[in-house]
């Protein structure tokens, strides 16, 4: 018989299991994975830090949970450094995602939180809660979305995938139905009536800009050339980070390689709106 695992949240991040009786706490870095685990005494059991797109670089102890990079968010991890976020998979090492994106060409078929993994996640497999973040502020909602980023993550990225379905062609989705599924991670069911009326009244403009570039960082094409010659891998994504958001004057020691045309990019509209 399967030991039972019961596993505890706040603010839609993972933070405690009991694994057949014996509790463990988890502590998360800021990108929601696992940092430390802690045992029934509060001592550590297990720490680990994470190359930029997901790779363990060090760790000691022992894990027994599914989750790691990215876990304390709902990433689950399978095996050989890929992991289930939800709408597709995610592989690590190569850093990118297995299959081409539900809402391609709108955005990058493969590539993972917009080449910025140090300081950006994709809980739902879909958009960035960034690009969610943004386009809710260009559609004249952005009180709606406050409140939605204080119920946490896990109401966020809920609504999110309410709403890319609503918006993808051939998905049959009742946009009201999917919404009620979220009042668990958004406050109840009060509050999720209320964020559904005021989504409805501006529903066009907020499917316009997630279907659209208008919240996606605007790239240096001279730098993207230099990239194509770079094979898929963490190389690669830090050259693609370079070139969409810019490299900074110290490159962080990480970095096995900064593009020489890696100048300033575009502003970007997220940035401007959030």
């Amino acid at each position: 018989m399967a030991m039972a695992v019961v596993y505890g949240n706040f603010g839609g991040m993972l933070v405690a299991e009991n694994r057949g009786g014996t509790q463990s706490d988890y502590v998360a870095d800021t990108l929601g994975s696992v940092a430390t685990v802690l045992n029934s005494s509060g001592s550590a059991a297990y720490t680990a830090e994470y190359w930029p797109y997901g790779e363990v670089r060090t760790s000691s102890g022992s894990n027994t949970s599914p989750w790691s990079f990215g876990g304390l968010l709902g990433y689950f991890a399978d095996g050989n450094d890929t992991y289930y976020v939800r709408a597709r998979h995610y592989m690590a090492p190569t850093a990118q995602w297995l299959v081409r994106d539900p809402i391609w060409p709108f955005l990058p078929a493969f590539a993972y939180a917009g080449g910025r993994p140090i300081d950006k996640s994709d809980p739902s497999g879909l958009l960035t809660m960034e690009q969610i973040k943004c386009c809710f502020a260009k559609s004249g909602m952005g009180g709606i979305i406050d409140g939605i980023v204080a119920a946490g993550a896990a109401c966020l990225t809920c609504i999110g995938v309410c709403l890319v379905g609503l918006g993808l062609p051939g998905v049959d989705i009742t946009f009201p139905l999917c919404m009620a599924a979220c009042a668990d991670f958004c406050g109840g069911e009060a509050v999720i009536t209320g964020i559904v009326t005021a989504i409805l009244a501006g529903l066009g403009d907020l499917l316009k800009c997630l279907f659209s570039d208008e919240c996606l960082p605007k790239p240096n094409p001279s730098c993207l050339e230099q990239c194509k010659n770079i094979p898929p891998g963490h190389a690669h994504g830090v050259c693609m980070r370079c070139c969409f958001y810019g490299c900074g004057p110290d490159p962080q020691p990480w970095q096995p390689f900064k593009p020489v045309a890696c100048a300033t990019p575009v502003a970007t509209s997220a940035s401007a709106a959030v």
